[in-house]
């Protein structure tokens, strides 16, 4: 499945999985995935999918760099660089697998998941470490955990802005990754917000 690998000063910070649906990129809280960047306009470009193709589409009207050049709307090539101000984002054709990784959530609760190196995600344990007002607690991971409000949830969060069921965590072959559950005010890894994406080691979920 194509992605969108986000770089900030050279540091890898997530990966965004593109399953054909519309896309926004932008600095408003808004858009599918958020890019904390000044220079960054609140839209800055949205991606979709024609035919075989994925196409760029500027929504900022000034442009957004994409392989060094100032672009309205192209197609991307595999492995195509989008300028973000000191974020970056790579367009890959498909994914390249996980690392080795460990998750901490917040927005007041952390849930934290470390788990060996991705190759052996499906054969050892993971756990969730969920710390919410001084607390902890530690949960095993299955093949998949849901994350919400809701009493039938793995991982119960109870906090006004966190859905029913917000987001889900999978076990996948090559790692971990989390699904936003078209929960009400999203998911964030780090400080972007995303639909699908895999879970880097150190990201923060909220």
């Amino acid at each position: 499945m194509p992605e969108l690998i986000f770089f900030r000063r050279s540091e890898e910070l997530m990966r965004v999985a593109l399953d054909g649906r519309r896309l926004t990129v932008g600095r408003a809280a808004a858009n599918d995935i958020l890019v904390p960047d000044p220079s960054v306009s609140r839209q800055q470009f949205a991606l979709e999918l024609e035919g075989a193709a994925w196409r760029l589409r500027d929504l900022s009207g000034r442009g957004t760099e994409v392989a060094g050049n100032l672009a309205q709307e192209r197609s991307l090539d595999d492995g195509i660089d989008i300028g973000l101000g000191q974020w970056r984002a790579i367009f890959s054709l498909s994914s390249a697998g996980f690392t080795d990784e460990a998750t901490r959530g917040a927005s007041g609760r952390d849930t934290v998941v470390q788990t060996t190196a991705a190759s052996e995600t499906r054969a050892v344990p993971v756990r969730l470490i969920v710390r919410a007002g001084g607390e902890e607690r530690t949960l095993p991971l299955g093949r998949q955990a849901t994350i919400g409000s809701a009493q039938s949830c793995e991982v119960r969060i109870e906090d006004p802005f966190v859905s029913a069921m917000h987001a889900r965590i999978e076990r996948r072959d090559h790692g971990l990754a989390i699904v936003d559950l078209q929960s009400r005010n999203g998911t964030f890894v780090g400080s972007a917000r995303i639909f699908e994406a895999e879970v880097p080691i150190g990201s923060t979920l909220r």
